[in-house]
């Protein structure tokens, strides 16, 4: 009897000490290298392929690869973010939680441990080519050298002149210098915006006077920037002056010529895009019309960045070339910026004005100016905006649960029968809307006075601008209908007594999922405005000449939300 005690007690002991490292080898094994997802494919009689995500393959920390299945209900994360598939990507840490052998749930991470800047660490400087809203990813074209990816973190700063500022001021075209913790990561760990080096100040059309290659300059008659979608419709002999730089780019037609070739091209019909360098105008880029300008407006439906192709929505194939002005939110970009991807890894809808050469036929496209993104740039995903009415505000918890909700998506208002909760803080900015004045809100104290509790049966409405679960803003608008009308355009004056600003290049949002341009130019009357810029709620005054804005209205005079970008 003792010794079947003392065999029982060495199993007993032996187990117990064998727990805890299985315990941690457990523990151990939740944590994996993303791989790739892996998708099932099924074609109908028509050919449609239609993909369901299947699984995915991770590798553990001895290098062995494993695919493991997907529950229907798995929720992905990536720093802490609610997430799709498309933002995991090939090398990135994460890991998992499984039941029933599915993974219900998959955290990735791109933190940065110490995420100190030491001195001589290193540093790039170049040009944002794209932004990733899913895993925080930035392509940059590094000056004199490749296109390269880089990981954004929770850790990551980021600033604009002397000021921290939030990532959403970031859009692709801006000049950034980087900064990096060790010499051998790709994470990021400071972005400074080069302020707006890459800002466009005008795009002109004119006629070719003469050049001074000494100096620099270029005389030209008959100038006309593009105000509403046109180049001037009166030819002037007025004549003005530019100054341009050794590494503007100059081209006749697609091909590359040099500044003192320009000189035989007097009296030709030229294009140039201008930049503000030390409080001057320059040229960035010039081009001289080769055979027969064509103009269009249209959505452009895919680009090809392998043989510099884009394809526009009446079916029309362009070529353009290494000298071609494309512009994005109002910034020069490189080709790869004409792509910009939303939540689920889809192209987000882009229209643009192209200007084409060539003689009975486009050719190639001289000029790709996008429209204003709006709400769906890339580096806005984790903004949303709500339509709604407060059902109870916790003023203890700084809580909101909002109710009979309509959420702004694709520039439309979509029905959102969810009731969500959001939280709220000191810094949450709130006003109310009496005809045509704004009364300040504080949240922390009056917030209670406006849910359906307090005012049933005529509860307060309002817009609710939210960041990551977070109400930057709200706008209370008493007894005012939902604005549906959604406009863009460029700053071109304002007026702080009367709180209007005019608006050129104007375009307005359609029922097909597209901007169509607007004649003319618009007054927007913002007295019943909330004002929003890099991700904050501001004052009228913040707003300046040449801003590119995004109007949610009922109407010109009825302005309820104004984006800023």
């Amino acid at each position: 009897m003792l010794k079947k005690f003392i065999t029982v007690l060495i199993a007993i002991t032996i187990a117990l000490a064998i727990l805890p490292i299985v315990q941690k080898a457990e523990a151990a094994s939740n944590t994996y290298t993303f791989m790739k997802a892996n998708y099932n494919e099924t074609e109908d009689k028509k050919g449609n392929v239609t993909r369901t995500l299947k699984s995915v393959t991770l590798k553990n920390s001895a290098g062995k690869t494993a695919t493991f299945n997907l529950a229907n209900t798995s929720k992905y994360y990536i720093n802490s973010t609610l997430t799709t598939i498309d933002g995991f990507k090939a090398g990135m840490s994460v890991t998992i939680k499984v039941n029933l052998g599915k993974i219900t749930e998959m955290r990735g991470s791109t933190n940065v441990e110490g995420g100190s800047i030491v001195e001589n660490s290193k540093q790039v400087t170049g040009v944002v080519t794209q932004i990733d809203p899913n895993g925080l990813q930035l392509r940059v074209k590094i000056d004199g050298s490749s296109t390269k990816n880089y990981s954004v973190t929770n850790n990551t700063e980021v600033f604009k002149g002397n000021s921290s500022v939030d990532l959403s001021t970031l859009y692709v075209g801006d000049r950034v210098r980087l900064k990096f913790a060790t010499a051998n990561t790709s994470r990021i760990a400071e972005i400074t915006i080069m302020s707006t080096a890459n800002m466009v100040a005008e795009l002109y059309k004119a006629d070719l006077n003469t050049v001074n290659t000494n100096k620099n300059t270029l005389n030209v008659k008959n100038a006309h920037p593009l105000l509403n979608w046109r180049f001037g419709t009166v030819k002037t002999k007025t004549q003005a002056t530019f100054n341009f730089t050794n590494s503007t780019s100059i081209y006749v037609g697609n091909k590359k010529i040099s500044k003192s070739q320009l000189k035989k091209y007097n009296n030709s019909e030229l294009y140039f895009v201008t930049k503000t360098q030390f409080s001057k105008e320059v040229i960035d880029k010039i081009i001289v019309l080769a055979k027969n300008e064509r103009t269009f407006y249209q959505p452009i439906t895919s680009v090809n960045l392998g043989v510099n192709t884009l394809q526009l929505k009446n079916s029309l194939k362009l070529n353009y070339h290494n000298g071609s002005i494309l512009i994005r939110n109002g910034r020069l970009v490189e080709p790869e910026g004409l792509i910009a991807l939303d939540l689920a890894q889809n192209p987000i809808s882009t229209t643009a004005f192209v200007l084409t050469d060539g003689a009975i036929k486009s050719d190639y496209a001289h000029i790709v100016n996008i429209t204003n993104d709006g709400y769906l740039a890339p580096n806005l995903s984790k903004y949303k905006l709500y339509f709604g009415r407060i059902n109870v505000a916790d003023l203890d918890a700084y809580e909101v649960e909002l109710s009979d909700l309509q959420r702004f998506d694709n520039h439309f208002w979509n029905t959102d029968n969810s009731i969500a909760s959001f939280a709220y803080s000191n810094s949450t900015i709130a006003s109310e809307l009496d005809g045509t004045k704004q009364f300040k809100v504080i949240p922390e104290l009056d917030l209670d006075l406006y849910d359906n509790y307090t005012n049933s049966p005529n509860p307060y409405y309002g817009y609710f601008f939210v960041n990551d679960g977070h109400i930057e803003g709200i706008h209370f608008v008493p007894n005012e209908k939902l604005a549906t009308l959604t406009l863009t355009g460029r700053v071109s004056s304002i007026n702080f007594n009367t709180k209007k600003i005019s608006v050129v290049n104007s375009s307005q949002w359609n029922k097909d999922g597209h901007w169509s341009y607007r004649f003319g130019s618009l007054s927007l009357d913002l007295s019943k405005a909330m004002v929003i810029k890099d991700g904050e709620v501001i004052d009228i005054s913040e707003i300046k000449k040449a801003d590119h804005v995004t109007a949610i209205a009922r109407s010109t005079s009825e302005v309820y939300v104004l984006l800023v970008n």
